[in-house]
Order: C-alpha cells, then sequence, then structure tokens
C-alpha cells in the first residue's frame, strides 16, 4: 500500500468516527428533547391539577350567591318603601334556589340591624334627646365586655317579638334564658308590631353593653364565647303580660325549651356594601340613612320555613373576640 492509499484510508476512518459522533449527539439531543417534553408534560399536567385544585377552592368560595336582588332571593319588601339611594343587593355564604316554600310550609321573614353605639359620645344613657353615633355592624361581627350595642327589628308580618338571651360557654353548654324583651324599659312593655313598623330594643337612647352575668352562690364563672340571642316572632302571647316588669325575666324550667320546638330551616342574606355605615341618630331615624335597609327590613334578612301560624324563630349568636 502506497502512501497515498494510506492517507486516503485514514481520511475515510476519521469521518466515519466524526459521523458516528454525531449520531450519538443527536440522539442524546432527541432523548434530552423527549425528557423536556415529559417533564414539560408532567409539569402542564401537575399545572392543570393544581389549576383544577383552585378551580373547586373557587367553586367553594362561590357556593353561596352575591348580588342579589331581593325578588331574587324570594325576600319581601316593603310597599310603602320609597327608593332615596343605590338598589338594595344581598349576599348569601350557602347554595341557594329561589323557589316556592313545601308542601304546608310558608317563607317567615325577620329583619335584623345591629348597631354599635358610641356611648362615649352619647354621655350615658340617662340623657334624653342625646344624638348618637351609631355604625351598622355585621351580624357575625366580634365583641368585647363593655361594648354597646342596639337591635333594629322589622317582620313583613305583625306579631309578637320576643328576645331571649343566653351565654354561651367555650364547652358548648349554656347559661339561663333571660327574656331580654319585652321588659317595661321599652316600649312599656308593648311587643305587639305591626308589618314593617321597625323597632329598637332597647329603645333609643338605652344601650346594651356586654357584662359578665352575675353569678349565683356557689356558680363558677365558665369561659364565655358568645352572647346567643333567641329572636321569636309569635301570632299569639307567650308570656304573660303579669310578668313583665322593668327587670329582665329569667324564664321557667322548660319554659324556653318548649319554644325551641319551633326551630325551622333559616336562609340567611346580608345585604351589601352597608357595613360600617355610621349616622348620627336621634330616636329611630337615621340621618344619612340611605334607607335601603328599610326596602327589606334589615342588615340581615332571616327567610324561615314555617308552618303556617306557627312562630318564626332564629338564633343569632354574638361572638367574643379571641374566642372560637
Amino acid at each position: 500500500m502506497n502512501a497515498k492509499t494510506r492517507s486516503r484510508r485514514l481520511f475515510l476512518l476519521a469521518l466515519l468516527g466524526c459521523l458516528a459522533a454525531l449520531c450519538v449527539c443527536g440522539a442524546n439531543v432527541i432523548l434530552a428533547g423527549e425528557g423536556t417534553k415529559q417533564r414539560d408534560s408532567a409539569t402542564s399536567s401537575e399545572s392543570r391539577v393544581q389549576s383544577f385544585a383552585a378551580g373547586a377552592v373557587d367553586q367553594d368560595d362561590e357556593v353561596g350567591s352575591k348580588g342579589l336582588k331581593p325578588d331574587e332571593a324570594g325576600v319581601k319588601v316593603n310597599p310603602k318603601h320609597q327608593r332615596t339611594g343605590k338598589q338594595t343587593t344581598l349576599r348569601t355564604s350557602r347554595p341557594f334556589n329561589h323557589g316556592p316554600a313545601p308542601a304546608g310550609r310558608e317563607f317567615g321573614q325577620i329583619g335584623v340591624t345591629i348597631w354599635r353605639v358610641d356611648s362615649g359620645q352619647s354621655k350615658g344613657v340617662e340623657q334624653e334627646g342625646v344624638e348618637q353615633t351609631i355604625e351598622r355592624v355585621d351580624t357575625n361581627a366580634p365583641y368585647t365586655n363593655g361594648d354597646t350595642i342596639r337591635l333594629r327589628f322589622q317582620s313583613p308580618s305583625g306579631g309578637y317579638l320576643y328576645v331571649v338571651d343566653q351565654e354561651q360557654y367555650v364547652d358548648g353548654s349554656t347559661g339561663p334564658a333571660i327574656l331580654v324583651f319585652p321588659t317595661l324599659t321599652t316600649r312599656k312593655g308593648n311587643n305587639l308590631v305591626e308589618p314593617w313598623n321597625p323597632i329598637e330594643i332597647p329603645a333609643y337612647p338605652s344601650v346594651w353593653r356586654f357584662k359578665p352575668r352575675a353569678l349565683k352562690e356557689g356558680e363558677t364563672r365558665k369561659v364565655q364565647t358568645a352572647e346567643l340571642l333567641t329572636i321569636i316572632l309569635s301570632p299569639k302571647r307567650l308570656v304573660d303580660v303579669s310578668r313583665i316588669s322593668r327587670q329582665q325575666l329569667t324564664l321557667k324550667d322548660g319554659e324556653f325549651e318548649a319554644w325551641l320546638a319551633w326551630k325551622a330551616p333559616v336562609q340567611q342574606f346580608d345585604m351589601e356594601n352597608t357595613v360600617g355605615q355610621i349616622f348620627k341618630a336621634n330616636g329611630v331615624a337615621q340621618e344619612g340613612d340611605e334607607a335601603d335597609e328599610g326596602e327589606v327590613g334589615g342588615q340581615t334578612i332571616y327567610r324561615v320555613t314555617i308552618k303556617p301560624g306557627s312562630p318564626l324563630l332564629v338564633t343569632l349568636p354574638l361572638r367574643f373576640k379571641g374566642t372560637p
């Protein structure tokens, strides 16, 4: 073999080696590309899973309904109300489908508004005619001892209004049932309310102040988590007028328990964009109130499924800050 032929063979071998190396690199590039595709696919799948999970959370957040007009929620409106502000819209955190009441049932309704009263500016509850600063608060707002509030009730149906208060403790137990309305200090004990006629408890300028109940002899104080208000609107009188005095009435054993038999399914609606509004109050009227509350009867509307002619009963817990 001459030198020229030997050089040609060496050149061909070198060329074949380079081609082989290129093939190996190409395969690695292809494999790496497939791995990247698999990783991208896995990442994409994971993202889809995360996105679906996030969607599920969003769905959970949107279980209830927001921006409902009263008729869409099945909430009755005051036929005498004259709109002076923006249209009332309602929200609910629970699943809701508006439809007729079940057979043999009807919808009862009562509205509740809680006003936090600035007792510092009211200079005590004895001064008649004083202008108070009041703030509309959410029914789930937390409280502390010393806070002062006033409640307003309004219903499209008339009846006898009763409000029972119980202390609720951290172990789930409750204190004695105390009838805080009616008393002779508010409306002279008259608890008969007319349709759409608002009633404030306690009557202006008085307030309810959160403070621990005085203990009976030998009673140990428990950790309190809430004041539990039970609101009853009954077509018939439940307590004889002879028992009503200026003092709040501790109900007889078994009396309140019998009333609890009227518990029924409740749908709660809250007015949108109204919590935190501050007004100057002098009696029932609020200066600057847009009167949207008057359209439906309260900041919070309870629609209760009841038997015709039966009392309407709802429970409103006023929870304390920093408790379960």
